[in-house]
């Protein structure tokens, strides 16, 4: 990826901390994706591995809370992208968004990491769990 790409993947809750929490040693460039997940450098030289959205159930919705504490944890610590590694005037909430979305029975948050600020990828489209 390069700057100006924008990426939207997704990933189960119940990995969410650990893989956030999974520090990458080597890499060809400041973001690339694997998977299910995009590869973050911070200007420190730290390289760290995120899941880019969630999925939970639909009756979840019952408590909101739980949805929004999920994705607050994952923005709180995209926060320290603030300074990112391409020049760039933008804030941070220009910079990333989340969108909950409910498709199918299934609610996904969706947090988008938009680098060139154009326009955020829609909310992924699930199938009924």
């Amino acid at each position: 990826m390069t700057p100006g790409d924008s990426v939207r993947l997704r990933h189960p809750l119940r990995d969410f901390e650990e893989r956030l929490a999974t520090v990458i040693e080597t890499a060809p460039g400041p973001c690339r994706l694997n998977d299910d997940q995009v590869l973050l450098e911070f200007p420190s030289g730290e390289r760290l591995w995120y899941p880019v959205a969630a999925t939970i159930p639909h009756d979840a919705l019952a408590d909101q809370t739980i949805v929004l504490n999920a994705l607050g944890h994952a923005y709180r610590l995209l926060q320290r992208i603030e300074d990112v590694a391409w020049d760039t005037d933008e804030e941070l909430g220009d910079l990333v968004t989340i969108t909950l979305a409910s498709v199918h029975d299934t609610v996904y948050g969706c947090l988008n990491v938009n680098l060139d600020n154009d326009s955020c990828l829609s909310p992924p489209v699930g199938t009924q769990r």
